[in-house]
């Protein structure tokens, strides 16, 4: 299975590697100066790797969340905004030129931050799923069992509203 995955997450970065190329070369090369002005262009470029970086990094949060990782995919999000965050405005006073580079840099940042954390949770897969559930059911709190109860009411009076109008309408 993890070879599967693995095998998987690569193909998905070919693709995506492949059309932020072809994306660059088409907007840069093949259409010069009729979409995107000389000076955007090198923004427009750094920008179309960020997010390169930025969607496969979104894909492997997606598996950490499926493989029930919640604290995984919060802390690689929380780096990634923290780390554009930081580098964003620490490369401000450098110019025009530096625009886009804290973002290109957090992702990749990110993406081998999360490409760690989904291969050592990976690793552990089976005691992740069997051992870390719960042997026993919790007591819900006081206050939880007063929304439930109504929420149910509420589900029950309009079931029942219903019901009357669904009646009244056959007849």
């Amino acid at each position: 299975m993890k070879s599967v995955l693995w095998r998987e997450i690569g193909k998905l970065a070919e693709v995506h590697l492949f059309v932020a190329l072809s994306a660059i070369s088409l907007l840069l090369v093949i259409v010069p100066e009729a979409i995107i002005s000389p000076s955007n262009a090198s923004l427009f470029r750094v920008l179309v790797l960020g997010y390169f970086a930025y969607g496969i990094m979104q894909c492997i949060i997606i598996m950490l969340l499926y493989f029930d990782d919640r604290k995984g995919a919060m802390f690689i999000a929380l780096t990634f905004n923290i780390l554009t965050a930081i580098l964003t405005i620490s490369l401000l006073p450098l110019g025009s030129s530096f625009f886009g580079i804290g973002f290109f840099i957090s992702g990749i940042i990110s993406l081998i931050i999360a490409l760690v954390r989904l291969n050592n949770y990976m690793n552990y897969l089976e005691y992740f799923t069997f051992c870390l559930q719960p042997m026993y059911v919790k007591q819900q709190s006081f206050f939880a069992r007063g929304i439930y109860r109504t929420a149910d009411i509420m589900n029950s009076l309009c079931r029942t509203r219903d019901d009357k109008t669904i009646s009244s309408e056959q007849h």
